[in-house]
């Protein structure tokens, strides 16, 4: 029998037989759910939108969902559906700003987005998901980093087979250190929590989660993608999804790991500085995708992968590693401490680490504190 334990209340269900109503704890959308496989709620913290009451948050959220199908919507008919005056609904127009949503105000026909976006729906992933294997899905409008609040969650109990979905990221975290700013809505952002065992192949992760991740977006029809050692997935060059992975050990050396996967849907950018080209989805694909359809893909991905890591590592992945290689054979900057060496890249080995020649010495590294970057020699 399949066992669910249902985070926070200890219920347990068999066979996928939910036997009774599911609210998260502590969080403000106080939504029943009937799946022991899914959640939704706010996490508040402080910043922006994340220092509204939990009043304001609740009623932006639901104005969003109002706005999502792209139509006009009268603002005294959106101020009387959400129980509020007109004036509150223009100040909360401008708080939509404030979280990348462009709104076009006309007089006599009200608000309307930019463009449409495809809000996370929790029946919408459920009906599609393939994979049999329950787990833990958490929907949230906003917050401050899905890794760090997944993190945290990690510390009160180890979790895996856990996946965060977050519509916008207000502090978002990227390698060394980096601001990931996330638009709302616009692309997918996922946190999940694993449990690894087993720590002789771990090193291999970064590596193998990039080459999964590379899988998932073949299997949605984008062509020519590469991996950009470590963590970048690449078409043509061009940033099209970007992986952070965090891990500790506890005394029992069991792994717990928090993998965080960022990829662009519509064509706009994360990054606050944009220091690199990137695409989107929409941009290879030519038409726009509902991320539901990605998360489900993506959980499935996950469950089908992820669970044969431990006794495998990157043998899974040997055929492919080479092929989507996008430094070999490139020269690259590598940086550690504010150090800068110039070196010729040999490639990517077995284990995931990167071989390099400076200066005639071949080094092997790996990823954490180390930055790599391509580069053209002017001499």
């Amino acid at each position: 029998m399949t066992q669910s334990r249902l985070q926070g209340l200890g219920i347990e269900s068999g066979e996928g037989i939910i036997k009774a109503p599911y609210i998260i704890p502590s969080i403000l959308l106080t939504e029943h759910v009937k799946s022991p496989k899914i959640t939704s709620g706010i996490f508040v913290t402080t910043n922006t939108i994340l220092e509204k009451s939990k009043s304001t948050q609740e009623r932006i959220y639901a104005l969003i969902k109002k706005l999502a199908n792209g139509a006009f919507h009268a603002g005294d008919n959106l101020a009387s559906e959400l129980l509020v005056s007109h004036s509150v609904i223009c100040n909360d127009i401008k708080v939509l700003e404030t979280l990348g949503l462009k709104v076009n105000e006309i007089p006599g026909r009200g608000y309307q987005l930019t463009q449409p976006i495809h809000l996370y729906e929790q029946n919408k992933i459920l009906s599609a998901m393939s994979s049999t294997d329950l787990c833990e899905i958490e929907i949230l409008p906003w917050i401050g980093s899905s890794n760090t609040y997944l993190q945290q969650k990690c510390k009160n109990k180890n979790l895996t087979k856990h996946f965060i979905f977050v519509e916008s990221q207000i502090n978002g975290k990227g390698r060394q250190g980096k601001q990931w700013s996330s638009p709302f809505g616009t692309n997918l952002y996922c946190s999940i929590a694993w449990i690894f065992n087993k720590l002789d192949k771990i090193v291999q992760l970064p590596l193998f989660i990039g080459i999964m991740a590379l899988e998932l977006l073949r299997q949605m029809g984008v062509e020519n993608i590469e991996l950009k050692w470590p963590n970048d997935l690449l078409v043509q060059g061009e940033k099209i999804a970007g992986i952070l992975i965090d891990s500790s050990i506890d005394a029992s050396n069991i792994c717990q790991t928090v993998i965080g996967i960022g990829i662009n849907i519509e064509p706009t950018c994360g990054m606050i500085d944009i220091n690199q080209p990137w695409t989107s989805l929409q941009l290879k694909l030519g038409k726009s995708i509902d991320k539901n359809i990605i998360a489900k893909m993506l959980i499935d991905t996950c469950l089908n992968y992820l669970p044969k890591f431990e006794d495998n590592g990157l043998e899974i992945f040997a055929q492919t590693i080479e092929k989507v290689d996008y430094l070999r054979n490139k020269q690259i900057q590598i940086i550690q401490s504010n150090v800068i060496y110039n070196a010729h890249c040999l490639g990517i080995q077995s284990d995931g680490s990167l071989k390099v020649n400076i200066n005639g010495n071949i080094k092997t590294i790996y990823s954490g504190d180390i930055s790599v970057r391509e580069y053209t020699s002017n001499t």
